[in-house]
Order: structure tokens, then sequence, then C-alpha cells
């Protein structure tokens, strides 16, 4: 009897209790197909890329006003991928990557 007390006990423990921040991270992630993931990797590539060149043209002047997005291409490319061709998008600064994704 105390056995049986001590195996309901640890199966409703193993139901309800909190999940550690590993066991969290491991459960948000969903797979991508391969063909997805390189368009996404080359639109971040094709971004840094824009990123310098625009950054360096304004740097001599050639270039009036324009706002790098370093450190935020991969979620804004990550998030516009995750959308449909229905979905509507208003695209403020830094959000070039986006409209790279939805193409």
């Amino acid at each position: 009897m105390e056995m049986e007390k001590r195996q309901l006990f640890l199966r409703s423990y193993q139901f309800c209790r909190k999940k550690s921040v590993a066991e969290r991270i491991k459960g948000s992630f969903f797979r991508v197909s391969k063909d997805d993931a390189l368009k996404m990797y080359s639109s971040m590539v094709t971004l840094q890329t824009m990123d310098n060149i625009f950054y360096e043209a304004q740097r001599q002047e050639r270039m009036s006003f324009y706002l790098t997005s370093y450190g935020e291409d991969a979620i804004n490319i990550a998030s516009a991928a995750a959308l449909t061709q229905d979905n509507i998008i208003l695209l403020e600064i830094r959000m070039m990557d986006s409209e790279m994704e939805g193409e």
C-alpha cells in the first residue's frame, strides 16, 4: 500500500511539476525545413551586406539617413517567415528584412 502511494505521488509530481528553463526552451522549438532555413539564412546574410553598404554610404554623406538593423535581423526574418501571403505588415524603420523574407 505504501509503495502505491509513493508511485501515485511520483506520477502526479511529474504531471504537475514546473518545467525547468531548459525543458521550456526545448519544448518551444519547432522544425523548419532545410529549404526554409537556407532561405532565412540567405536573407540574413543579404541584409547584413546591405546594412554595411548603406551604413558606409551614410558615413560618406552619399545618403542622408539610414538606421542599421544589427542584432535585429534574425528575429525580424523569423517573424516574417511565420506569416502567410494573406497577412498584412506595416513596416517601420529597420524592418527591411521583413520585406525581404516576405517575397
